[in-house]
């Protein structure tokens, strides 16, 4: 079985025109028309065309229309997108619904939530507290930390990115047992990371 044929088991995409929601200059809006584990969400496009001009076997919008290439060309850009999104959610292993989906192809989700990114994140904001809200010495601990998480990243889970929400009560033991056999840091040292 292609990749192409498996994603079609799991998600369907296709347009669509709204015709009960004809606008005063008679043309329709265009859905995007997501169906996946038996749910379905329409999302509007922000496009529209007469209806008779809305080639429905092909979902496209015919060439006979003066904004077709224009129009055929964004619908292009919605389906590239999607794809692009639920491959990348597949990709993180978590649950999660068309709403997701929908919101970040609208770019309204927070930035990927890994640990990685996390760790970077904080790094960045530990830095701009050194000698004002931390000691140097304190900084210099917390980017040691910062670095022994990695390290304990790439030997487990050779880099995998790893969202937050799979950090667990086993990933800390894992992780406290690292620190204490491989990089030989005592019990207080350990406890105080």
């Amino acid at each position: 079985m292609t990749q192409k044929q498996k994603l079609s088991l799991e998600i369907y995409f296709s347009f669509q025109t709204k015709a009960s929601r004809t606008y005063h200059n008679g043309e329709c809006p265009i859905v995007f028309r997501i169906i996946y584990r038996n749910e379905r969400k329409d999302i509007f496009t922000g496009l529209t065309c007469p209806p008779e001009m809305w080639l429905k076997e092909e979902k496209r919008v015919s060439r006979q229309y003066p904004a077709a290439a224009t129009i055929n060309h964004e619908l292009h850009k919605i389906l590239s997108s999607a794809e692009h999104h639920f491959n990348r959610l597949k990709f993180l292993g978590e649950e999660f619904t068309l709403d997701d989906l929908a919101h970040e192809m609208k770019g309204k989700t927070a930035p990927p939530q890994t640990l990685q990114d996390y760790l970077k994140k904080k790094e960045l904001e530990l830095l701009k507290s050194k000698n004002v809200d931390i000691t140097e010495t304190t900084w210099y601990k917390y980017k040691r930390t910062i670095k022994y998480l990695d390290d304990f990243l790439q030997r487990k889970y050779n880099g995998r990115n790893m969202p937050v929400s799979k950090v667990d009560a086993d990933f800390i033991r894992n992780f406290y047992q690292y620190l204490r056999g491989e990089k030989r840091n005592g019990h207080n040292s350990t406890s105080a990371l």
